[in-house]
């Protein structure tokens, strides 16, 4: 898996949905396979793709991996590209997890990987979250934080599964390690 950044305005980067199907379908039959994963910025008026390419076994595997933490079904690639587009930052942890590419790492190691735009839109959902959601009521939460959460501080744990005092520091403890890193980047 490789991952490739590309900031473009959204006019040039904008793909019609039939567009996008039979890019989609093309690119299925390719032997690497790239996923588009876009962070929306639509205060400053441009959209960030990243390209992840991953070879067909990779993909597959990513399927079933997402597909048995949801409902034990392998999820279709509309799914997986869906998902990909409406939580970079959830698929991007998901997919280095699902590939073995994050075994033994930490919480603040697998954040530290995320690229700089990433991290900055995982911040901004973090501080809509604080100002706008309940952290006792997971309902109310962003569904991309909802999965960090889960993936990477409660250890794959559901936040349905754990106390209200468990899933208020998780929450906490990925808001301070994301300040954390986007503090160590700024300098």
């Amino acid at each position: 898996m490789t991952v490739d950044r590309c900031l473009a305005p959204s006019a040039v980067l904008e793909i019609s949905a039939s567009r996008f199907d039979e890019a989609s379908a093309s690119l299925h039959r390719l032997s690497t396979i790239t996923i588009l994963v876009g962070v929306y910025q639509s205060a400053v008026k441009h959209q960030l793709i990243y390209y992840m390419k991953l070879t067909r076994e990779e993909r597959e595997h990513i399927k079933v991996y997402i597909g048995e933490i949801l409902t034990g079904e392998p999820i279709s690639d509309a799914e997986l590209e869906n998902l990909a587009e409406v939580s970079p930052a959830a698929f991007y942890v998901i997919a280095r997890q699902a590939l073995g590419l994050t075994g033994g790492m930490s919480a603040d190691e697998v954040l530290r990987a995320l690229p700089d735009d990433m991290l900055e839109e995982v911040q901004s959902k973090l501080r809509d979250f604080n100002e706008r959601s309940n952290p006792r009521e997971p309902d109310t939460w962003d569904p991309e934080i909802i999965c960090l959460t889960e993936r990477l501080i409660l250890e794959g744990k559901s936040v349905n599964n754990v106390t209200n005092e468990e899933l208020s520091q998780a929450l906490f403890e990925l808001m301070s390690l994301t300040f954390i890193e986007w503090q160590r980047r700024c300098g």
